[in-house]
């Protein structure tokens, strides 16, 4: 439920820019996948989609 809680706080980031298309996306994005997401164990985003792909 915290991760939840912690995409739509971001999410709501996403609004206050003006759009998905703001400048400031990539940004919000770099956030969300550095932070701890409880799905994964509690680890990051960015860390699992390396893992993937040092699989391939």
């Amino acid at each position: 439920m915290n991760d939840l809680a912690f995409h739509y706080h971001y999410g709501l980031h996403i609004q206050e820019a003006g759009s998905v298309h703001s400048h400031l996306v990539p940004i919000i994005i770099r956030k969300l996948n550095r932070m701890p997401m409880g799905t994964i164990n509690y680890g990051y985003p960015i860390d699992a989609l390396r893992a993937m792909y040092d699989h391939l």
